[in-house]
């Protein structure tokens, strides 16, 4: 199977250099033509990554020659092998060629996974900069293409680096909120990424001494490992016992950690029953070892892994360094100084040692990435150069015509919109004014055919319902059922003769006395004026209140307060114009604001602000 480059490059770090000495420097061989064809292909490249890292190269280079492969699939190949193996800045050129490839532009999911191989690389070398525009790049295409598992992936890597600045509560929300989305995606290299982030994952929790919650990750892990369903225990069964070995020595260091002494103990004679094998991870039951000050068992671990590691030659690595480090740790507990002393001279010079070979690791593989990709590109330059041109006049061409044409039609539809907006305030203006005009008649005519407010409580009498609570500040989002049901009915009625000329003029007289007091007093400029309110003060029960205002309006009651209010606001507008959309709101009974701005533009057909603008 093709290693994925979702892995996490710590693991690479210190997996490769053990692979590295358990598999040899080399093959020996110089060319392809020591290599049978049955080896010549992709799959083969992936096999020789870390055992014969050589080989891999020839391989490569062969494919490269014979071309029977697209050039997408070998750059991408070509870029894990170096990333696979450390070479990131290697990496990142193929990675960046393969991403500039024509077949990507049909294949949005192709091209994400570019752009995560780019931030894994970048994350690697540890380059903040470069790996936040890769993971913004990544956010936006994910965004666009509505693709989850891309967005956890990128989400993950902005909790590393969020952690690694140091804003560690934010961190682990993004870390968390990213694993919970792989979890639930259908993605086909979805083990791979959640191991890598379970691992990720459980380092940070225990280096933050949240041990705890490790120790779920930890469960999770294993679970994803023995392929058991969520809920079920660790089929242990499941396991090999490189698994099962790795589970029992972290499971041992959680646990003693939150003071479980007795199942860690447990959990560490697990470990031990399974014997040597794998004797290159027993590193990972050291912290439980310390903290059970068992200095000697410790001291006979890493003993073994320093012999192994300077008999295979490799003892300029960061496995030295951990090595070196415990020792000098546990000699000193044990009260040998003197030993303790030399590993840790021993510790200072490796540093030294690390540092100058990852700059001079760093300097080469540079100094050949350039020189490469200086010839590579004269080449490139030359063979796209027409091309190149072509594109940019056609391209510049069609830009400049798009651009024309959205200017002339944004200035038509500026001038179309002022136009629109202004016939709308001419007519609001008219309204306004016969409303008033209206007003002024209608008071005259009060005055002169006396008080007769007592007609109004002639009407039926039938008490309220139970529910006539209702308040009309909670009722701006429609109009009440019954009283259009009301309405309906009162067409049918009409149109069949029911209702008499007597019954209609009746219901006139009163809503005219009715529409003079509320808008005197201006009733409908109270938030919380509800129908219990208006039923008091008419006289009239609900029902029949509804009928009087639904017959002369032809509106709910909640629509006839609502235009009044309206009508009042714009008012307001034309006298104080300055005033804030807010302050109107709540001036004219209706405090919220986008309540507010909906029923303006329904009734006038520009929002308040707009109304503001043009007037």
């Amino acid at each position: 199977m093709k290693p994925s480059v979702c892995l996490s490059c710590i693991f690479a770090l210190l997996i490769s250099p053990l692979l590295y000495a358990i598999g040899g420097n080399g093959s020996g061989l110089g060319s392809a033509s020591d290599l049978p064809d049955s080896l010549i292909d992709i799959d083969h490249v992936y096999e020789y990554t870390y055992s014969d890292f050589d080989k891999a190269k020839i391989i490569m280079e062969e494919l490269r020659k014979r071309g029977e492969d697209s050039e997408y699939d070998l750059d991408r190949t070509e870029g894990d092998l170096y990333y696979n193996s450390g070479h990131y800045y290697t990496a990142i050129k193929y990675y960046g060629r393969m991403m500039r490839q024509d077949s990507l532009s049909n294949d949005p999911q192709a091209y994400m996974e570019s752009i995560h191989r780019m931030i894994s690389c970048y994350d690697c070398l540890h380059d903040e900069e470069n790996g936040s525009k890769y993971i913004n790049l990544l956010f936006k295409v994910s965004d666009k293409e509505g693709s989850r598992v891309m967005e956890s992936i990128a989400m993950f890597c902005i909790g590393k680096m969020l952690y690694h600045q140091g804003d560690k509560e934010r961190a682990f929300y993004h870390l968390n909120e990213a694993v919970k989305m792989m979890e639930e995606s259908d993605y086909k290299y979805k083990f791979d990424n959640l191991t890598y982030e379970y691992n990720m994952l459980l380092v940070l929790l225990m280096r933050e001494g949240n041990y705890e919650e490790a120790l779920k990750v930890l469960d999770k892990l294993q679970l994803l490992t023995s392929g058991g369903d969520e809920g079920d225990v660790v089929k242990m069964e499941n396991l090999s016992d490189k698994e099962k070995k790795t589970y029992y020595a972290q499971r041992a260091v959680l646990l003693f950690k939150l003071g479980r002494k007795k199942e860690a103990d447990e959990a560490y004679a697990s470990w031990r029953s399974i014997g040597d094998k794998y004797a290159k991870d027993d590193y990972l039951i050291v912290p439980y070892l310390m903290d059970k000050k068992e200095y000697a068992t410790v001291i006979s671990i890493y003993k073994k892994q320093e012999a192994f590691l300077k008999a295979h030659s490799d003892t300029i690595t960061y496995h030295m360094k951990m090595v070196q480090h415990i020792l000098g740790d546990a000699y000193n507990a044990i009260g040998d100084y003197e030993k303790a002393s030399q590993y840790y001279k021993q510790l200072s010079v490796l540093v030294d040692s690390l540092k100058m070979r990852e700059q001079k690791s760093t300097a080469l593989e540079m100094a050949e990435f350039y020189d490469k990709s200086e010839r590579e590109l004269q080449l490139q330059e030359e063979k796209n150069r027409v091309r190149t041109r072509t594109q940019m006049f056609l391209s510049v061409s069609v830009v400049a015509v798009v651009l024309l044409v959205l200017f002339i039609y944004s200035i038509m539809n500026a001038r179309r919109t002022k136009r629109k907006n202004l016939a709308m305030v001419r007519t609001i203006y008219e309204l306004i004014s016969y409303k008033d005009d209206f007003e002024k008649a209608r008071a005259r005519l009060l005055m002169m055919s006396g008080d007769s407010a007592k007609e109004i409580s002639e009407g039926e009498d039938e008490g309220s319902g139970p529910d006539d609570q209702t308040d009309f500040s909670d009722s701006y989002e429609g109009r009440n059922k019954e009283d259009e049901a009301g309405v309906a009915d009162m067409k049918a009625k009409l149109q069949d003769g029911t209702i008499d000329s007597e019954e209609l003029a009746e219901d006139r007289s009163i809503f005219e006395i009715l529409d003079s007091k509320i808008t005197k007093e201006k009733l409908y400029l109270n938030p919380s004026l509800s129908r219990e309110d208006l039923v008091r003060f008419s006289g009239l029960n609900r029902n029949r209140l509804a009928k009087v205002i639904n017959r002369n309006t032809g509106l709910s009651t909640i629509g006839y307060i609502n235009k009044k209010r309206l009508e009042y606001a714009v008012e307001i507008l034309m006298k104080h114009p300055k005033y804030k959309i807010a302050a109107v709101a709540e001036m004219c009974g209706i405090p919220n604001v986008p309540t507010f701005n909906r029923l303006f533009r329904t009734k006038f057909g520009m929002t308040p602000s707009e109304y503001k603008r043009v007037r």
